[in-house]
C-alpha cells in the first residue's frame, strides 16, 4: 500500500488558502441572501386556523382508530366534521368582510413589489 504525501509548501499556500476562501464565500453568500430577502408576509388568520384544524383532522385520520374504540373513532369524527363546517361558515363571513381588500392576495403583494422575489436570488446568480 503506498500513501500519497502532499508537500508541506502546496499545502500551505495552495490548499489552505482555497479552502479559507471557499468558507468564506460562502458565509458570504449566505448572509448577502439573508439581507436582500423581502419582508415576510404575515399569514392570513383564516388561513392559519384552516391549517391548524386541518393539522388535527390528520391526526385523527392517521391512526387513531388503531388506537380508540371504533365508537369514540366515529364520535371524535363527527366532532371534527362539525368543527370544520363552523370553520367553512367563519371564514366564509370573513371572506364577505374582506371582499373588496386585495391586501392578502399574493399576486397583488407580487405586483406591488416585483423585485421582492427577485432580490434573495440574486446572489446565486453571481458565477462561484
Amino acid at each position: 500500500m503506498t500513501t500519497l504525501l502532499l508537500d508541506p509548501d502546496i499545502r500551505d499556500w495552495v490548499v489552505l488558502p482555497l479552502f479559507v476562501i471557499m468558507v468564506a464565500a460562502g458565509l458570504l453568500r449566505h448572509y448577502v441572501g439573508l439581507l436582500l430577502q423581502g419582508e415576510k408576509q404575515p399569514m392570513p388568520v383564516i388561513a392559519q386556523r384552516s391549517q391548524n384544524l386541518l393539522a388535527q383532522t390528520v391526526r385523527i385520520r392517521s391512526g387513531a382508530s388503531h388506537y380508540i374504540s371504533t365508537w369514540q373513532w366515529h364520535v371524535r369524527k363527527q366532532h371534527y366534521a362539525a368543527l370544520l363546517q363552523q370553520e367553512a361558515e367563519w371564514a366564509e363571513a370573513e371572506q364577505q368582510k374582506k371582499a373588496d381588500s386585495s391586501d392578502d392576495d399574493p399576486m397583488s403583494a407580487m405586483l406591488n413589489n416585483p423585485l421582492g422575489m427577485l432580490k434573495g436570488n440574486m446572489v446565486f446568480m453571481v458565477q462561484k
